[in-house]
């Protein structure tokens, strides 16, 4: 039950760029915001974010995995992929360079370290 709240209809328009590998992945939907949180769905993937004064959490699931990602300015973080078919978790750290949120607008510019030490640099 909700009680004492707004849902608003929101039109998100943004990508979510991978600098290490040259791709860039475009979100352009509509999502539901109550608050300070977002959600969307797009190719099949219910994304959250929680948007806080000094970090966002991003939530993604689909029908074979779940992605529990926390940004924090300048602090390292951890991330959690769950692959449902393996009931196994793979983690990964993630450390936060720029964080921007204000009205309307939300940047974040992150390096994921894969278990392996590989380290990707991305821009959502």
């Amino acid at each position: 039950n909700f009680i004492g709240g707004v849902f608003i209809k929101v039109k998100l328009k943004g990508y979510l760029l991978n600098i290490t590998e040259s791709t860039k992945t475009n979100i352009d939907v509509f999502g539901i915001k109550n608050k300070n949180i977002i959600t969307y769905i797009s190719d099949d993937v219910k994304t959250t974010v929680k948007i806080f004064p000094d970090k966002v959490e991003l939530i993604r699931e689909s029908s074979e995995f779940i992605h529990h990602i926390s940004y924090s300015l300048h602090n390292q973080t951890s991330s959690e992929y769950y692959i449902k078919e393996f009931t196994t978790s793979i983690y990964f750290n993630i450390y936060t360079t720029h964080l921007e949120v204000k009205e309307n607008y939300l940047k974040i510019s992150y390096q994921l370290e894969d278990p392996k030490k590989t380290k990707n640099l991305y821009i959502y």
